[in-house]
């Protein structure tokens, strides 16, 4: 089974993205959104689930959509 991963145009960066957890957690979830957008509200909650279940090897990015 080969295994495949998704590259983001542009990494993952401190200066410019919203970072919580682990710079080396094994798995990267990244959410484009906007702080006024609602849908991006009524996801937080499954985000902080997902980040309880996964803790120090789930690193949460939230990047501003442009």
């Amino acid at each position: 089974m080969s295994s495949e991963y998704s590259k983001l145009s542009l990494p993952v960066d401190r200066n410019r993205d919203h970072i919580q957890g682990p710079d080396t957690a094994l798995i990267t979830l990244v959410e484009y959104g906007d702080y006024e957008c609602p849908y991006c509200g009524q996801a937080y909650p499954i985000i902080k689930q997902i980040q309880d279940y996964f803790q120090d090897n789930l690193r949460f990015v939230f990047a501003i959509f442009h």
